[in-house]
């Protein structure tokens, strides 16, 4: 990112950062390859239920209680929506410091205005 917004300051990438990581961390599961066999062409994968990176580190017992204390009461203060939230807001002005393309239109950012954000919300059916 540094590379293509010489401009921004640090604070400003390391706070997107800093967001990105607590929310990846503790909040987006991942599926870990646990086997793969080869049948000719054909491979079959088997893959551990997914887990949170946290969730992983705390199932593998790796973690001091110390720190194990300290994550959970990270975790437990941590609200998923306003971690989002705070992520969009975080990641919306760090766009715009970023130097526009003179080719584009003002406003435009190139995607459907439903696609700019980061997470979307299913839709509930009305009951």
């Amino acid at each position: 990112m540094i590379a293509w917004l010489p401009s921004v300051p640090m604070p400003k990438l390391a706070r997107v950062d800093a967001l990105a990581r607590l929310h990846v961390n503790f909040f987006q599961p991942v599926e870990t390859l646990v086997t793969k066999q080869r049948a000719g062409a054909r491979v079959h994968r088997v893959f551990d239920r997914p887990q949170t990176p946290y969730q992983r580190r705390r199932a593998a017992d790796v973690l001091s209680p110390e720190k194990r204390d300290e994550l959970e009461a990270l975790y437990h203060r941590l609200n998923p929506l306003r971690l989002q939230r705070d992520l969009e807001a975080a990641l919306e002005r760090l766009w715009t410091l970023a130097a526009p393309d003179p080719n584009r239109a003002p406003g435009d950012t190139g995607y459907p205005p439903s696609s700019n954000r980061l997470y979307k919300a299913p839709r509930r059916s009305p009951r």
